[in-house]
């Protein structure tokens, strides 16, 4: 919805949800994988600091890859193949 003082209230469509069968076709195992290759990009860039940092954890999925996804960027950052790093969801 928006107002403008010249032409009152309008309303349009911000998005729409892609019909099924026109999203792209990839299979479960290559979204999960570039789901968690963007999840350990965007940490990766977070991790810059010149103080400790710390996870709080609440026990749900989301502080969990909270606290998986520094872990698996420093495994990958130094090539290694750490067993804490490992996928939470697999």
């Amino acid at each position: 919805m928006e107002w403008s003082a010249a032409g009152g209230i309008t309303t349009r469509c911000y998005w729409d949800l892609p019909k099924i069968g026109e999203g792209p076709k990839i299979t479960f195992e290559e979204a999960l994988e570039e789901t968690e290759k963007r999840i350990i990009d965007c940490t990766r860039l977070r991790l810059v600091a010149d103080v400790p940092i710390a996870a709080l954890l609440s026990g749900g999925i989301d502080s969990a890859l909270v606290c998986w996804a520094p872990v698996a960027a420093e495994c990958q950052r130094a090539n290694l193949h750490h067993e804490r790093a490992r996928r939470p969801f697999r």
